[in-house]
C-alpha cells in the first residue's frame, strides 16, 4: 500500500512537467518497487477529426523496469477521451514481484493510472489547443500561423533558400459552391487539399488560410510539377450519390527565395503581391515576384510603420476641390481630399490608401480628415466667410465599425459647426453583409441630419439598385461615364435616365472628373448641372481654397481646359 510520502513524491514528480511522456516514467519509478510495476504501456484509439484526419491507433511504452517484467497478464484500465476515442493503460508486474496483485494493490494502481490519464489529458488538451491555433479547422492543414512557424524554422536553419513559396487562390470556387452547395463545396475543397498533400515531399508544406486561399513551400526540384498541378487537376463532387468530375485550377503568386529575403515575414508579403498581379493578368496562371514588387513591399512597410506617427505629426493636409453649379457658375460645395507631405515630398494616395484599407487603419485617417475639415469650417465662420458643404470620403472598411455614425456626429458637434456643412461620401459595397451595414449607417446619418453621397456611381458593381436601396442625398456619377473619347448615344441615354430617376427620387446628382467643355455640354444635355473637375479647379490647399471661397462665382474667362 502506498504511504503519503511515496504518493506525494509521485505527484511532485508528475507535476514537474506538462509533458506526460517525458515525466510519467520518472514518477512511476518512484513507486514501482512498492507496487511491483515492471512495465506500463498506453494504447490510444482515436477517430479521425479535422485536426487529425487520419485518427490515431498508437501504443507507447511509458515505463520499463531495469529488472524486466513478468509474462503474467497485465492489469488494464480503459478510459474514454475527450476526442471520442479510448485510452487503455496496461501494467505488467516486475519480474521480481513474486505475489499476485491483491485488491488493495489494484486500487493503488487504479489511482496511479487515473492521475496519469488526467495528466495526459491535460497535456494533450494543451497540445490540441496549440495545434488548433496553427491549423485550419476545415482541412486540417496549417493555417497562416502554422505556415509562418514553418518558415521561421527553415529561416533559422538557413534552409529557406532551398524552396519556392506560393500563395494561390482557386479559380471559380464560388461557382463550385453554387453548383454543389456549401457542404459538398467544402468536401471538394478537402479532396483537393488531400490531393495536393499526396504530391508533397515530407520536407514541403501546404497551408490553408481559409476560403479558397492556400500557400505552399515547395523544394526547387519539384516546382515545375507543382505548377502543373496548380494549372489544373481533377477531383470530384457528389450529387445524389453520383460522382461528378471537377477540374480545379489555381492562380498563384510565386517567390524564388534568395538571399534578398532578410526576414521570414517577407515571404508571404511578396507572394501575396505577386498573386494580385497574377489575378489581373487573365492569361497568366502564376506570376513570380520581381524586383519591382520587392521595392513596392519595402515602400509599403515604410509607409505602414510611419502612418500613425504621420497622423500625430499632422503630415496629412486637407486639399479642397470645388463643386460647381454650372447654371450659375457658382461654387456650392467641395470635396476634401488628402495629401501626405513626408520629408518634403508628397506621397501619392494610390501608394497608401489601398494599404491602410487592407490593414484596417484607414478609419483613423478618415476621422482625422473630418476633424480637420470641421476645424477649417469653424475658422472660416469666425472670419466671416460663408462656408459651403464639404464632403469627406469614408472607406467601406469603416462601415464595419458599429460606432462610426456616433463618432462622426461627436466630431461635428464638438467643433460647434452646423451639421449642414458636412457630407459623408461612401462607395457602394459588393457583399450582402456589407450592404446591410451600409444601409443601416446611411439611415443613421439621415436621422442625425448629416448628408450622405454615394461616390463612383456607375463604376464596378454600382447599379440602379443603389437608387432604390440606399437612403442618400446625392449620387456622384463616376468619371468613366464621360471619359471616353467618343461618347455614344447609348452613353447619353444611360446618363439621361440616371439623372431623371435620381431627380424623381429627390436625390441630387453630381458628375466628377469633368475636364473639357464638350463633357459639360453633354451633361447639360442630359440635365446634370452639378460638376466637379479640372475644368473649374484642381484640388487646392486650404489657403488657396479660402480665396476661392470668398468669391464663389467663376468668370468664364478664368476657365481653361485641362
Amino acid at each position: 500500500m502506498l504511504c503519503c510520502d511515496e504518493f506525494s513524491r509521485f505527484l511532485n514528480i508528475l507535476e514537474s512537467s506538462e509533458n506526460t511522456y517525458t515525466i510519467a516514467g520518472k514518477a512511476i519509478e518512484e513507486i514501482s518497487g512498492l507496487l511491483g510495476i515492471g512495465r506500463v504501456v498506453t494504447h490510444y484509439l482515436l477517430s479521425p477529426t479535422p485536426l487529425n484526419p487520419e485518427g490515431c491507433d498508437s501504443k507507447q511504452e511509458i515505463f520499463l523496469r531495469a529488472g524486466g517484467f513478468s509474462s503474467l497478464p497485465p492489469y488494464e484500465r480503459t478510459y474514454h477521451t475527450a476526442e471520442g476515442g479510448t485510452a487503455t493503460y496496461s501494467v505488467w508486474p516486475s519480474a521480481a514481484f513474486l505475489r499476485p496483485w491483491n485488491e488493495e494493490d489494484k486500487r493503488d494502481l487504479s489511482t496511479v493510472l487515473d492521475l496519469i490519464f488526467l495528466h495526459d489529458g491535460r497535456f494533450r488538451l494543451i497540445g490540441k489547443m496549440k495545434q488548433a491555433t496553427l491549423t485550419n479547422y476545415l482541412t486540417g492543414l496549417p493555417n497562416s500561423g502554422g505556415f509562418m512557424m514553418r518558415i521561421r524554422q527553415l529561416f533559422a536553419e538557413g534552409r529557406l533558400k532551398e524552396y519556392h513559396a506560393f500563395s494561390f487562390n482557386l479559380k471559380g470556387y464560388s461557382l463550385i459552391n453554387r453548383k454543389f452547395g456549401h457542404r459538398e463545396g467544402d468536401a471538394i475543397l478537402k479532396r483537393y487539399a488531400r490531393l495536393l498533400e499526396e504530391f508533397l515531399a515530407p520536407e514541403e508544406i501546404l497551408a490553408h488560410f481559409g476560403g479558397d486561399n492556400f500557400a505552399a513551400l515547395i523544394l526547387r526540384e519539384n516546382v515545375r510539377e507543382f505548377l502543373n498541378i496548380l494549372n489544373g487537376t481533377i477531383v470530384y463532387g457528389t450529387v445524389d450519390g453520383k460522382r461528378i468530375p471537377v477540374r480545379i485550377q489555381a492562380v498563384a503568386g510565386a517567390l524564388d527565395i534568395d538571399e534578398m529575403i532578410t526576414e521570414p515575414g517577407q515571404v508571404v508579403d511578396h507572394c501575396q503581391l505577386a498573386l494580385q498581379v497574377a489575378k489581373n493578368r487573365i492569361s497568366m496562371p502564376y506570376f513570380y515576384v520581381t524586383d519591382e514588387i520587392k521595392a513596392r513591399i519595402y515602400r509599403e512597410k515604410r509607409i505602414s510603420s510611419h502612418f500613425h506617427d504621420a497622423l500625430k505629426n499632422e503630415e496629412f493636409r486637407v486639399y479642397y476641390q470645388p463643386k460647381v453649379d454650372t447654371k450659375t457658375y457658382t461654387m456650392t460645395g467641395a470635396e476634401a481630399l488628402v495629401r501626405w507631405f513626408w520629408n518634403g515630398k508628397i506621397v501619392s494616395p494610390a501608394d497608401f490608401i489601398p494599404l491602410i484599407e487592407r490593414e484596417g487603419t484607414v478609419i483613423d485617417l478618415d476621422l482625422y480628415m473630418l476633424e480637420h475639415v470641421c476645424m477649417d469650417i469653424r475658422e472660416w465662420i469666425l472670419k466671416g466667410i460663408e462656408p459651403v458643404t464639404v464632403s469627406i470620403n469614408f472607406s467601406r472598411r469603416d462601415i464595419s465599425d458599429p460606432l462610426l455614425a456616433q463618432r462622426i456626429l461627436s466630431i461635428v458637434d464638438r467643433s460647434g459647426i452646423d451639421r449642414k456643412y458636412i457630407q459623408v461620401e461612401v462607395t457602394e459595397t459588393t457583399s450582402e453583409e456589407e450592404t446591410a451595414k451600409l444601409i443601416q449607417f446611411l439611415s443613421l446619418m439621415r436621422k442625425m441630419r448629416i448628408d450622405t453621397a454615394i461616390d463612383d456611381f456607375g463604376s464596378g458593381y454600382s447599379s440602379l439598385n443603389t437608387l432604390r436601396n440606399f437612403d442618400v442625398n446625392v449620387i456622384k456619377i463616376d468619371r468613366s461615364f464621360i471619359a471616353n473619347n467618343s461618347i455614344t448615344k447609348k452613353d447619353e441615354i444611360v446618363l439621361h435616365n440616371i439623372v431623371d430617376m435620381a431627380r424623381e427620387l429627390k436625390i441630387g446628382v453630381i458628375t466628377e472628373g469633368v475636364e473639357h467643355w464638350d463633357q459639360l455640354e453633354l451633361l447639360h444635355k442630359v440635365g446634370c448641372y452639378m460638376i466637379q473637375g479640372f475644368l473649374f479647379d484642381r484640388p487646392m490647399p486650404k489657403s488657396e481654397f479660402e480665396k476661392r471661397l470668398t468669391r464663389k462665382v467663376y468668370e468664364l474667362s478664368e476657365l481653361v481646359e485641362a
